[in-house]
């Protein structure tokens, strides 16, 4: 649940706030929302860093599957940027007895999830362009339990180090995933609306910062590993 994380942000977060004893000025801030758009944006435009004096940043995140007492960094990219599609998938309906009157569309739906989900090992080469789809949702219009409905719905998030609309590293993301969609409903016969959503970006790490604070953290009584960024 979030919100146990969230409060276990609160309390180490104020328990470190309580015995810091570092010289010079330490400003704790909490971040609003986090993989939706807001959050650092709005503390940036808000003008508040320049006018507190703020130099440097060091962001702090739970991570269950570390072990209790010990810290990770991560030089560079770090955190994969959340990003939001929809697709409505629309054809015609029918009878649960005469399924070929119509498109069926729940079973082409399910089609599609499977293609959506495999298209960054087959269509990307992952391995310099790290990416996840991954279908979150599924709604369908359908009321009864002996029809097909005629439109089924698919909710998702595309999880990348890149933006997504960019096309300097060649197709997008987002054209990509909606040429997958439109050869989908082209081949069946139906239509597809799609919508895409950029949400948070990636979290990159300074690298000079980093570099910076990791000797410092060596010879301390702070059990810390480094990940590779």
């Amino acid at each position: 649940m979030r919100a146990r994380r969230a409060r276990s942000h609160l309390t180490w977060h104020g328990g470190a706030a309580v015995f810091e004893e570092g010289q010079g000025q330490i400003i704790f801030l909490f971040q609003p929302a986090e993989e939706t758009p807001g959050g650092a944006d709005d503390i940036v435009r808000d003008g508040i860093l320049p006018r507190l004096g703020v130099q440097r940043i060091f962001a702090a995140h739970s991570a269950p599957g570390l072990a209790v007492g010990k810290i990770s960094l991560a030089p560079g990219p770090s955190l994969a940027g959340s990003n939001y599609f929809n697709v409505k998938l629309t054809g015609r309906g029918s009878h649960a007895a005469v399924p070929y009157e119509g498109d069926d569309v729940l079973l082409l739906v399910t089609h599609l999830v499977q293609q959506l989900s495999l298209l960054p090992a087959r269509r990307v080469d992952i391995a310099n362009r790290p990416l996840v789809v991954s279908v979150t949702k599924f709604v369908a219009d359908g009321c009864a339990s002996n029809a097909l409905p005629t439109t089924a719905e698919l909710h998702g998030t595309v999880r990348a180090f890149e933006d997504p609309v960019s096309e300097t590293t060649g197709l997008s993301l987002e054209q990509m995933l909606h040429d997958e969609v439109t050869r989908f409903a082209a081949a069946n016969r139906i239509s597809a609306d799609w919508t895409f959503h950029v949400g948070s970006p990636p979290t990159v790490n300074d690298l000079a910062l980093s570099a910076d604070i990791i000797p410092k953290l060596a010879p301390s009584s702070i059990p810390f590993e480094q990940q590779l960024g």
